[in-house]
């Protein structure tokens, strides 16, 4: 510690200096003779030993905040210490990391009053030691200057503040809705989320929105280990269960004699014929890969979804076809490498049956199957670009899906567009490969649009 920074502190703590006297008999007749370590001395015995206690902490990520800070610290007329000439020596990287959301600042308070008495610098995504640390109430206020150094003590945002970190997230969604129904207060940058979920149509099994003939609902937990992630990908977490129950959907919708070749309300195929369990589960073992680039965004998600029959449906809609096919069970592993750059990348694996169902059948006898149960396989590739910026959010996917063993598939392009993570529509759009060998279920285009609209606050 310098004599600048000593100096700094005595300034700030006459009265420690005049029991320090007292304390310094023998010195005190020759104040003179006083030397930086009796001053360092004097000053560390008057500290509050409250290693014992729990102190509360926040965290700041607020930009224009942390700008400021950082002008602070970089224009602090004095000879600083080590940690500090550290931050001005990587001011650069520093305003370059909070420019991309990528840069927060841990505070720490005392036990016995409201100051701070440490303050850590990370970048995001970045395990380890902080950058920097500055510790000391006095020298922290001394190099920021009484007004920032209350903005950090007293941000609304940032404060000691016990409801810290709550928020509703509501995303209305025609094909997955989802409305967050809890989330713990973070600690640093980690926390849980419940959410109430629903999940209509699937990509994989070329069946969006309502042509499946099932809607799925539950809860789902989510355990995010970064937060500050959540500024690059809104849909990041370390890792989520799903859980709920798949439902029929078997309603009808208005069927014109002529309707348009795309219309997304074409009769339907396939219907739902009972209920399911149905689970979802996602991990990303690694993040900041550097496979393809040297983003510290870019991480590899797991995913494991499917569904299994639990029960028959007896009884139907008289607007139900006399036979139709339905999908009890299917199973998805996919894999998924996202924020190489702009680029995601996706392969995986779909399977799922399908039954063909005689409709009129005695209420007390099971389902009659018309045919043999088929099952079906289909690889998936995808590729696509997205950003998560704080205007615009967009992705645009395309995927291809492709059954080896019965020799057809879907080029698929899945475009989504939000502003300010507000509002904004997804449209998806299927067209078959080789459509002249589409079984029975299958038409040869799909498209489905939907509106979007997310309230968080």
């Amino acid at each position: 510690m310098n004599n600048t920074h000593i100096a700094m502190k005595i300034r700030l703590l006459i009265p420690a200096l005049l029991i320090g006297a007292v304390l310094l008999p023998a010195r005190a007749q020759h104040p003179d003779t006083l030397t930086v370590d009796d001053y360092l001395a004097i000053y560390k015995g008057l500290e509050k030993k409250t290693d014992m206690f729990v102190k509360e902490q926040w965290t700041i990520r607020d930009r224009g905040l942390i700008s400021e800070v950082l002008f602070e610290l970089v224009n602090y007329q004095g000879e600083g210490d080590g940690e500090l000439n550290t931050l001005r020596k990587e001011r650069d990287v520093l305003v370059e990391r909070n420019g991309e959301g990528m840069l927060r600042i841990e505070c720490r308070k005392r036990s016995h009053d409201c100051e701070i008495e440490r303050m850590d610098f990370f970048e995001s995504g970045i395990d380890g030691a902080p950058i920097a640390s500055l510790s000391d109430y006095a020298y922290i206020r001394s190099l920021l200057g009484p007004a920032t150094y209350e903005k950090v003590k007293s941000n609304p945002t940032t404060h000691f503040d016990s409801h810290q970190g709550e928020s509703c997230d509501l995303y209305f969604h025609a094909m997955n809705p989802e409305m967050m129904l809890w989330s713990t207060l973070p600690d640093s940058s980690r926390c849980y989320r419940l959410s109430a979920f629903g999940r209509m149509g699937d990509d994989y099994l070329d069946l969006p929105f309502w042509f499946q003939g099932t809607v799925a609902a539950g809860l789902r937990l989510a355990y995010i280990d970064n937060t500050s992630t959540l500024d690059l990908d809104r849909d990041y977490t370390y890792y989520s269960l799903s859980l709920g129950a798949e439902l029929p959907a078997n309603f009808s919708v208005l069927n014109w004699e002529t309707q348009p070749a795309n219309s997304p309300f074409k009769q339907r195929k396939v219907e739902g014929s009972g209920t399911g369990f149905y689970l979802k589960a996602t991990f990303t073992p690694w993040s900041k890969l550097n496979l393809m680039t040297q983003s510290y965004q870019e991480h590899l998600e797991f995913v494991v979804e499917g569904s299994v029959a639990l029960q028959e449906k007896k009884l139907y809609a008289a607007s139900i076809p006399d036979t139709f096919y339905s999908v009890r069970n299917y199973l998805t592993l996919a894999a998924y490498l996202k924020h190489a750059g702009l680029f995601n990348f996706g392969a995986g694996l779909t399977w799922h049956d399908i039954h063909h169902v005689l409709h009129y059948t005695p209420e007390d006898e099971p389902l009659r199957r018309v045919e043999p149960t088929k099952n079906n396989l289909l690889p998936f590739l995808e590729v696509g670009i997205s950003q998560d910026g704080s205007l615009l959010q967009y992705t645009i996917t395309t995927q291809v899906n492709y059954s080896p063993v019965m020799s057809y598939g879907y080029f698929v392009v899945r475009t989504s567009l939000v502003l300010s993570n507000t509002v904004g529509f997804e449209l998806k759009y299927f067209k078959a490969i080789r459509a002249d060998g589409l079984p029975a279920w299958q038409y040869d285009d799909y498209i489905a649009i939907s509106p979007v609209i997310r309230i968080n606050f």
